[in-house]
């Protein structure tokens, strides 16, 4: 509610002076007072954090996966529910330990699919495919606190309508959140109209392509190799850039095999 001057006047009354100056600890007490006297409710507004904006976007993302790709998604719709389902006490349907956390939980949610439908899901070995429920291929990204990991390692999200991400999260706490999001929509989000209708084009007309050259040619990597063979450390320039929403980031492993 607006503070009016009718309630300024009484504040610098009560203050016994005409200076507003909400730092003051003794005035905006008095400021609260008047405010409570009058059924004000003086709370500071919440900013929303990026965290939590991620949060909500990819609620809306795994709605969007229940709505837009329901054919699709086959049996994993009647496993998983949207935006998230809860699996409580994860530890307790996990089977025998596995060598990482992450394959875990790989193996939680192949029990806890098959304990829904027997049968419907396993375990993959390929690259970027972990497990396969009704036919469908889901790789899984956790994280132990309730932030969503969305680092990527050499593979991006593909243009794959049949291909889905569970991003579970607090993998530290006895229950486990876990979304389930269409590959396809993340790759459209995160490249951008403007690219996806280009990136088949000649390189001319390939605005991906640009980019990308356009980036690699903004790096020095030859300074960034004599800097570590020379002095023992990478320096300081840069070994990033984006690609719309995309950051494509670079490490320097060097090995004496």
């Amino acid at each position: 509610m607006k503070v009016t001057d009718e309630i300024l006047n009484e504040w610098s009354f009560r203050c016994h002076d005409g200076i507003v100056n909400l730092n003051d600890p003794k005035k905006l007490r008095i400021l609260k007072e008047i405010l409570e006297e009058k059924g004000i409710d003086l709370k500071e507004e919440k900013k929303t954090t990026k965290k939590a904006e991620k949060e909500e976007f990819f609620k809306d993302l795994s709605l969007k996966t229940k709505e837009q790709y329901s054919s699709q998604l086959g049996g994993i719709s009647n496993i998983f529910l949207s935006p998230y389902t809860v699996i409580k006490d994860w530890r307790s349907i996990r089977g025998n330990e596995e060598s990482s956390v992450g394959k875990n939980i790989e193996q939680v949610l192949v029990n806890y699919a098959n304990s829904k439908e027997d049968g419907i899901a396993k375990r993959l070995s390929e690259k970027g495919n972990d497990i396969l429920i009704d036919g469908k291929k889901i790789e899984v990204k956790s994280s132990e606190k309730d932030t969503i990991n969305t680092i990527l390692q050499s593979s991006f999200y593909a243009d794959d309508p049949n291909k889905f991400y569970a991003f579970v999260t607090n993998t530290s706490s006895a229950d486990i959140d876990v979304m389930i999001v269409s590959s396809q929509l993340l790759h459209n989000y995160y490249l951008g109209e403007e690219i996806i209708n280009t990136y088949k084009l000649e390189d001319d007309n390939n605005i991906l392509a640009k980019k990308i050259k356009e980036g690699i040619d903004g790096l020095q990597f030859d300074k960034m190799i004599l800097s570590s063979l020379v002095d023992g450390k990478v320096n300081s320039e840069p070994k990033s850039f984006k690609i719309g929403k995309v950051r494509v980031r670079f490490i320097l492993n060097i090995s004496t095999d």
